[in-house]
């Protein structure tokens, strides 16, 4: 049987070989687990607030459909066109857009507004 050399493909794993201490043998070296979870770790559990981004189809203002989708929170500061009352960084609220753009989907992307989620669910317009 002849011996691998180092680097070379055994199956699907690469190995190196590297003298063992005070020996003429060589040990095999294989790659390292993947230490983000252990084989003996439980799965995390799944996050449902990150379910509630997923864009929805709603009917907004002048009952247009809007697509609307819900951020946990912000770095900037905006201003909310229901109440005009400023949304604060990290406050929770809701990102709407029009469906019905009259220069097409994009445009209607680019005016995308910030709401407080209670006055976009008071309907506020």
């Amino acid at each position: 049987m002849r011996e691998a050399s180092s680097g070379e493909l055994r199956g699907s794993l690469t190995f190196r070989l590297r003298p063992a201490a005070g020996r003429r043998r060589y040990s095999l070296l294989m790659a390292r687990r993947s230490s983000k979870r252990p084989y003996s770790a439980a799965h995390r559990p799944l996050d449902l607030g990150r379910l509630s981004s997923v864009p929805r189809t709603q009917t907004g203002p002048g009952g247009a459909d809007f697509t609307v989708r819900r951020l946990r929170g912000g770095a900037k500061t905006y201003t909310c066109p229901g109440c005009n009352r400023s949304i604060p960084p990290g406050t929770p609220h809701v990102v709407a857009w029009s469906n019905e753009s009259l220069f097409g989907a994009d445009r209607g992307l680019e005016d995308r507004r910030h709401w407080h989620t209670s006055c976009w669910e008071r309907r506020l317009w």
